[in-house]
């Protein structure tokens, strides 16, 4: 037991930890909105988050990739490659999730009626969130990417901060238009895809500043 090795992976991981907690806080809070519109909202919402789930399963499978990759490369004193990486990570993503979220936008109606009875209202609300999501999952896919570049460097604050950051102001439109000027739950759908757009635009200029790559390096934890 080396209390000098255990700080590290403590620093390293507390971060994350509670950027989880923070967008988790969020997310529960964001339910407690989406329930206050009635039953055919919440049940709409959420079916389109399951049916979205079914695109991240890729996603995940490529940031856990990319994590291995960037800490493998900067181990190896190879920091451009872990770059290089990261960005066909992106690219691989980008195009998956762009593609299935249009086959998903374009037959939305037909996709949500195999998960309810029939019920119009229902299907008619999930049409309109199922289409915001499909866009929303791709800077979604672009974001966790460059979470995932700076996670297996080790420089896990950047990605707490922006995540926080974005998620309290969203969260803060959303209660303010939707509880104070009671406006309709679109501006909550929106809300959450210029989150996701804003949130996948700060990390992407804090990961080309580049000083995740210094960040791990070998010699700096020696």
């Amino acid at each position: 037991i080396k209390p000098v090795w255990m700080w590290r992976i403590i620093k390293i991981g507390l971060p994350a930890a509670f950027g989880d907690l923070v967008r988790n806080g969020i997310h529960l809070g964001l339910g407690r909105i989406v329930n206050s519109f009635g039953t055919f909202i919440m049940a709409a919402f959420g079916i389109s988050f399951r049916i979205m789930g079914f695109i991240f399963i890729p996603i995940e499978g490529v940031a856990t990739a990319v994590t291995t990759l960037v800490g493998q490369n900067i181990g190896a004193g190879k920091p451009d490659r872990a770059e290089e990486s990261v960005i066909k990570a992106i690219i691989l993503t980008t195009v998956i999730t762009a593609g299935v979220g249009g086959i998903i936008a374009w037959f939305a109606g037909e996709i949500f009626s195999v998960f309810t009875r029939g019920d119009a209202n229902i299907i008619g609300e999930g049409i309109l969130i199922l289409r915001f999501f499909a866009v929303i999952i791709v800077f979604i896919s672009i974001s966790v990417n460059f979470f995932s570049a700076f996670w297996g460097s080790g420089d896990t604050v950047p990605p707490m901060v922006v995540s926080s950051i974005v998620n309290v102001i969203m969260i803060t439109f959303i209660i303010y238009t939707i509880v104070f000027l009671k406006k309709e739950a679109y501006f909550i759908w929106l809300a959450l895809a210029c989150s996701e757009c804003i949130q996948a635009i700060a990390i992407y200029i804090i990961f080309k500043k580049g000083k995740w790559k210094i960040k791990g390096a070998i010699e700096n934890i020696k």
